[in-house]
Formats: structure tokens, C-alpha cells, sequence
């Protein structure tokens, strides 16, 4: 992937992931690489709401209209002529219509971490909103399980994470790119 060229598809990537799979430590780091501008889904949520986050989103208005949200303003991204690397939010692959608005516009990259190190940074922050006080570990495999499973089949790149480095996920992110731009997928 380099800094110069046409806007091909190559230059518009989505990297999904559950929530702490690294998508915005990777997408700013390939942000700097290449010159391809970044944008985070969760800062642009809050830049068309009227909340401080995107917990303070969900909690508020709920999964249902966080999804309506979320939805709208994926909507409003585009590749320019520079492209565009996107940091998904972890819960997109509850939102199949938004989800479904990046495939024919991006490169979808699922950041595929280990269960039990996801689990951890998550609890870290403290119990989100998605995971009940009474079994959170539980509550979270589930999740993790079905959203995997979405990522997986949503992707174009599929990258295991797993022991790697922002600087190593995103060389492999770059190499793969550059492979799959060279075999004319999509």
C-alpha cells in the first residue's frame, strides 16, 4: 500500500474486530505509513451525536438506537482520492446493515485476538454496558464466538494478532494489502 496512487480499493480499509482487537492502534499506525487519512467510527458517532462517548451513547440511547446511529453515519464515509483506513466499532457485526455498507467500498481486515487476552483489556476498563454483572466471562465467550464468526466471514484479510506488536499486526496488514491488491481481488 503506498502514499501515492489512485484511489482503488486498496486504499479504503475497514478493520474490524472486537472491542480491544487493536483496530485504532493499527489503523493510526497505517495512517502514518502510508499518508491515508484515518478516522475512527467511534470519534465520528460522537461528532454526530450529542455525547462524550460512544459507551455514553449506548447506555443512553440504547443498542438499538446506537445501531441507527451507527448505521447513518457509516453511510456518511467515503474513500476520497487519498482513501481511507477505518477503525470499525467492535459491536458492527451486531449491525449487519451497516456492516453491509462496507464491503463493496472497502477492504475489510478482521484483527483476530485471542479470547481470553480481548476479555482482559475489556474487564480492565471496567463492565461495559454489553456484559451482565452476574457472569461477564460467559456473557463475553458468547459474544465472542457469534462476533468472530461474523469478522470472519465479513473479511477480506483475516490477521491473527495473537503475540504481535501494533507495528507487526500493521506490517501484515500493509503485506497483505499489497497481496491482495496484486491478485485483483474484488
Amino acid at each position: 500500500m503506498q502514499a501515492s496512487g489512485s484511489a482503488d480499493q486498496s486504499r479504503a480499509v475497514a478493520l474490524l474486530g472486537v472491542k480491544h482487537s487493536g483496530k485504532t492502534s493499527v489503523g493510526r499506525n497505517l495512517s502514518l505509513r502510508t499518508g491515508i487519512p484515518f478516522v475512527d467510527l467511534d470519534d465520528e458517532l460522537v461528532k454526530h451525536s450529542d455525547y462524550s462517548s460512544a459507551r455514553e451513547i449506548y447506555t443512553t440511547i440504547g443498542r438499538v438506537g446506537f445501531h441507527a446511529l451507527e448505521y447513518r453515519v457509516v453511510q456518511t464515509l467515503s474513500p476520497s482520492a487519498t482513501g481511507l483506513i477505518l477503525a470499525t466499532g467492535g459491536g458492527i457485526a451486531d449491525n449487519p446493515d451497516a456492516l453491509k455498507i462496507l464491503a463493496p467500498r472497502f477492504v475489510c481486515i478482521y484483527l483476530a485476538e485471542h479470547v481470553d487476552v480481548l476479555y482482559d483489556r475489556i474487564i480492565r476498563g471496567g463492565l461495559p454496558p454489553f456484559l451482565s454483572p452476574e457472569q461477564p466471562e460467559l456473557d463475553f465467550l458468547q459474544l465472542f464466538t457469534r462476533r468472530d464468526r461474523i469478522y470472519r466471514s465479513a473479511s477480506d484479510i483475516i490477521i491473527d494478532c495473537n503475540g504481535l506488536t501494533v507495528n507487526e499486526v500493521a506490517d501484515r496488514a500493509e503485506s497483505q494489502l499489497t497481496q491482495h491488491t496484486a491478485q485483483g481481488d474484488r
